[in-house]
Formats: structure tokens, sequence, C-alpha cells
């Protein structure tokens, strides 16, 4: 992961002016200036020009949990870790997340030891209750510094331990398998720098003997529950899958006129695009990849390129540094808006010197300079490393703050830049009712109106992996079956004939047929949820009723179904996980 551009390119002018060696064909006129090193005289906010302002003295650091305000840019960073709580901690790296899906929890690495996990309130910018990470069952070589958040699940994250894909429940502290590669590979077999696509289906990750050299690299497709691309080269330094889970990127170890550097492999038709280190590929240096994209450095013309990863051949800038190689940074693009990349920057300067910096991804050059982290080089895990939240409210990084002995995590807020951007779609949403017939619904709730003898009504919400709907039962009226559907043929009929899974009273039936029984009251929290195999599982007031051994294909929408008696009626149902609409 080590990145890091020589300095040259500088000529000394005075003892407080440099000038960029560039023509203005090699660099953005906004960037083809005399830099001065004198501090801009400015009130503290968001830059977005290219002028200098230094750091200067790292300011007093509150305790955890405290925050300070950077006193040029005016942003509130936030200490997470101090002494109480260890000597080294921080960010793994700039594209495996530190938040979760729904920014409610913080995953802080801490070094030769598990990490711990923060509850973190994101509207009220505050850490906690903490948990330390308990490492994958197994004896079998592991490691935390790729656990990497469920973009479904908010309680969920993955890890691996020998050649075993683990899902760990933040929550219940339990795991579960999610692909066991154990008898693809030798005994011994151990992977590394594992990346997960956006829909918790497409693995990737470094494949090592147990002599820890490199074997190869692998791709897992969860929901084929197999490895669907494999290959033995010692020519790597890593993989990574992008957003769609489409696209599989392979680095490798070279570099140099006329050198592949990297590899596009497109895992649809298994077509691969092998990108030189010079023209024509300008191959992806280090960077971060998005829904069908890669923004990342191009190591020989020191600028950030933009491309789509259908047409990888076909480049544009993002920003030129020109002749100014003295930058050394890293990039995340982990948020949902990837019109804006982060990047913290390190080293010497002197333009963003130790900066965090919202970068557009369009081409414009457009930067929102937002805070210094402080973090002075000492060795490559003084970087700060700094990743996005996915919602973009949060920049987390390492900082040794102002070179001590220590490092620490901190958390910045991201000042917006003006646009509207869609939360993370994993928090409770109340269900809204379609298809109504002699069904009266308010909110979630949903009754029998009593002017027909069968009533019914659907939820206009779909779901399907990671997902669910939940509901309060209410007891001591009339017949009510409650469950998914997704063939469009229910009807307001008697029975759960129509239903694939279903909540019939105190049983519990499949298209009707009995599956378990339990007993319910008034006040009882009743869950239908699709596990992330497409396992149905039943819950009563949180806790497992009856696991499906039938598979659910596809997505479902919740169906309520009643008779006969007037007020017969569900309350507050509300779905988890994403929305697929009609």
């Amino acid at each position: 992961m080590l990145y890091h551009l020589v300095s040259r390119g500088l000529v000394a002018l005075n003892r407080s002016t440099y000038r960029i060696k560039a023509s203005s064909k090699s660099l953005p006129l906004a960037l083809a200036i005399v830099l001065s090193f004198n501090t801009v005289l400015s009130q503290p906010g968001v830059k977005t020009d290219l002028g200098i302002y230094p750091d200067g003295d790292a300011p007093a650091l509150p305790s955890a949990g405290g925050k300070l305000i950077d006193p040029v840019f005016g942003t509130e960073i936030m200490r997470v870790t101090d002494e109480r709580d260890g000597a080294n901690f921080g960010t793994a790296y700039a594209y495996w997340a530190t938040f979760n899906s729904n920014s409610t929890r913080v995953f802080v690495h801490e070094d030769n030891v598990a990490g711990l996990i923060y509850s973190f309130d994101p509207d009220n910018f505050q850490i906690g209750s903490k948990d330390r990470f308990i490492y994958p069952p197994g004896n079998g070589l592991t490691t935390d510094e790729d656990a990497y958040w469920s973009a479904r699940d908010p309680d969920t994250l993955f890890v691996h331990r020998g050649a075993i894909i683990w899902a760990y429940n933040v929550r219940t502290r339990a795991y579960s398998v999610v692909g066991d590669m154990t008898s693809y590979f030798p005994a011994g077999t151990y992977f590394v720098q594992m990346t997960v696509s956006r829909n918790d289906d497409v693995f990737t990750m470094t494949v090592k003997n147990a002599d820890y050299s490199v074997r190869g690299y692998a791709v897992w497709k969860d929901s084929a529950n197999t490895v669907i691309r494999y290959v033995e080269t010692p020519d790597l330094d890593e993989t990574q899958i992008d957003k769609s889970g489409r696209f599989l990127s392979i680095t490798t170890p070279f570099e140099g006129a006329g050198v592949i550097q990297t590899r596009i492999v497109d895992l649809q038709t298994m077509n691969v695009t092998d990108l030189t280190d010079n023209a024509p590929g300008y191959a992806p240096g280090h960077g971060d990849y998005g829904m069908g994209t890669v923004v990342a450095h191009d190591n020989w013309t020191n600028r950030i390129t933009f491309r789509n990863l259908a047409s990888p051949l076909v480049v544009s800038t993002v920003l030129s540094f020109g002749n100014d190689w003295a930058i050394n940074y890293h990039l995340s693009l982990l948020a949902d808006n990837e019109a804006w990349a982060l990047m913290s920057v390190y080293g010497s300067g002197p333009v963003f010197e130790r900066e965090l910096v919202m970068v557009a991804t369009d081409g414009s050059q457009r930067v929102r300079r937002f805070a210094h982290h402080y973090s002075k080089w000492i060795g490559y895990y003084d970087t700060p490393r700094a990743n996005v939240s996915r919602d973009g409210r949060f920049a987390a990084f390492t900082s040794n703050w102002g070179g001590r002995s220590r490092r620490d995590l901190f958390i910045a807020k991201v000042p917006s830049d003006g646009s509207v951007t869609t939360p993370a779609p994993t928090s409770p949403n109340q269900v809204s009712w379609t298809n109504i017939q002699g069904t009266i619904s308010e909110g979630g709730t949903v009754s029998h109106s009593g002017t027909v003898l069968n009533g019914m009504a659907k939820s206009t919400q779909v779901v399907s992996r990671f997902s669910g709907f939940e509901w309060t039962f209410t007891a001591g009226l009339g017949q009510v079956w409650v469950g998914l559907g997704n063939k469009g043929n229910e009807s307001a009929s008697s029975g759960a004939e129509d239903l694939p899974f279903c909540f019939d009273g105190n049983a519990i039936k499949e298209f009707g047929v009995p599956k378990a029984t339990l007993s319910v009251a008034d006040g009882d929290l009743l869950r239908i949820e699709i596990n992330r195999k497409g396992q149905v599982i039943y819950k009563k007031n949180g806790v497992t009723a009856y696991q499906s051994s039938s598979s659910a294909a596809g997505r479902f929408y919740l169906v309520f179904k009643s008779r006969e008696i007037i007020g017969t009626k569900i309350r507050n149902a509300h779905f988890n996980g994403i929305n697929y609409g009609a």
C-alpha cells in the first residue's frame, strides 16, 4: 500500500518563494503561478483556491471524544482514541471503510491487536460505547486490516481466516460463513487485501501460500457460491473490485515505459484490458474504484485521472499537478456521491501540505480544502490514509498530531458542497400501502374496514437480500395473514396458499403448508427477513422462530390479508434494507 512520489521539480527563487517548472500545456493556469510560502491571510473556512495555507503548530488535543476547530479551515474535528485506549490507532487504508453503511459505527484499527468498534452518533457528532473486535474461528492466518463493512447490513463486517470468508455481526458478536474456499487451495493458504462489491456479492482477494509468498488472486461470487475467477501468478501487487462487482482491477508490481501496470477484467465477459504505465494506458496507480469507474493517480504524467471501466483506455484529467512531483496522497471514493473524491495529502507540499481535500471528479479541477491532519511523516503508518463515509459527511484519518510518538484516529466533518445526497438506505422505514381492498391504512398500520368479508393490502416497498419487514401483532380480533409476495397474483381471500412465506396466527406457513408453530400475544414484534444467502428467517421479538429451507429468489413486498372483523390489523409495519420500488 506504500505510495510515495520522489520530490523534484521545484526551483528555489528566494527564501520564501518557489516556482513550479511547468509549461502552460502541462499545468493548469491556476497552478502555473509563483507560490509564496507566506501564510494566506483569511478567515477560517473551506478554501477553494490553490493558495498555500500552512498548518503551523498542532493545536492542543482534547481527550478521546473531545473536539476542536481547525484554525485555518474552521472544520470541527473529533479525537476518537487516546492514551487510555492504547498506543497506536488509525484507519487501515483509504478504500477500507472506517464507517459502516449508515455511519452509526466506526472500526478503529490498532497495531498488532484486534481493533475497536465504536458506536457513532452522526447527527450529534459523538462517539459512544466501544467493543473489542473478535477474530473469526479457526487456526488459519487472519487480519482485521481489510475487514470490510457490509454495504447492506450496518451490523456486519466481512473478514477472513485462512481460505474462508466470514460475516461478523458486531451486535450479536456471532460469526457465519460466507464462502469456504479451503477445497480450492492447499493447506495453509490464506487471503489478504480483500475488497467487496457494493451489493455484497463479489469478493476479491490476494491469495498467499503458507510461506507468505504470493500465490495469485481469487474472485468469489456469493450468489453463485463459487470462485468465478482464479489466477496463479507471483506478479501481483493487489486486486480491487469496483462497486458494481463487474470490473476487477489487477495491479502488477512493475512500472516503466511500455510495462503493463494494471489489468482490468470485465467479469461478465472475462475480457481483459492491459494498461501500460505510459501512453496509451496511463495505468491507474493507487486510487479508488466507484460504480464502474476509477479515480487514481497517473504515475507517468503526475495527475489524478478518471475513467469508465467499460472503456478503460479513455482517460480524463481530474486534477493535474504538472511538474510538482512533491505531492504524496491517497484517494477515497467510498461515498455514494462520486462527484467528489477525498484526497489526503502527506509529505512535503507546498500546496495541500498535510491537508484533507475534496476533489471534483468531473475534470473541472475544483477543490474543497477543509482540514489539516497534522500528521508528520516518520514512517508509512503516520500517513493519514483518510477515507470518507458513505453519506459523504465525515472523513476518518490517522494522525500523530505534530509528530508525537503515538497515533490516534480522528474524524473530521466534511463541509457540504451544497448538493443533495441520498443517505445509505439501511435504517428502518415506515411501510406505505397500495392495492388496498377492504382495508384502511394509516402510516405503517393497516386494518380491516369491515365493508367486505376479506381484505388485503400490499406494501409499496420491495426488498431482497439483507432486508426484511417487521410489524406489531394485534390480538383478539379476526383472522390475519401477513407474509411475502412476489408474483402479483395475491388475492383478498382466506388463507395463505398464495403467499410463499407467511405468518398465519400461531403458525408459520409457506404456500399454505405449515412449517412451524409459535405462540404470539398482543404487542409481539414479528419479522420476516431475507439473509445474505437468500434464506428466509421468521422472528418473534428479535428471536428466530424458524428458518426456511426454501430460498427466496428475487424481490418481495409485504402482503396483509384479513377476514371478517372490522379493526383486525397490524401496527407500525416498517422495512429494513434497500427499497427496490415497484
